[in-house]
């Protein structure tokens, strides 16, 4: 798809791109536009998430345990948190 796009306009370079979570279209995005930030929305997040839930059985695990839960929801919030509040390998 992004062959085509640059296939009819060859100088394309979006600055920014929004895209839901698939790996594929990260990816892609990455080696045909390099310096185009990828975005996502909170939406698709929450999405791709219940598909991870879905995908390692954890299921049962949702609808019975409220701790679970709410640590599972809480876990789409840091998305929010500026970057520069992001403390990395800390406990690494």
């Amino acid at each position: 798809m992004f062959d085509a796009l640059k296939s009819l306009k060859p100088n394309l370079n979006p600055k920014t791109i929004m895209i839901d979570y698939e790996k594929a279209a990260i990816n892609a995005i990455k080696t045909e536009f390099p310096s185009t930030k990828v975005n996502g929305c909170f939406f698709h997040l929450s999405q791709c998430m219940w598909r991870h839930v879905q995908e390692f059985g954890l299921q049962k695990k949702y609808s019975e345990d409220p701790k679970f839960v709410l640590q599972l929801r809480m876990l789409p919030a840091l998305a929010f948190v500026p970057k520069d509040d992001v403390i990395t390998n800390k406990f690494i």
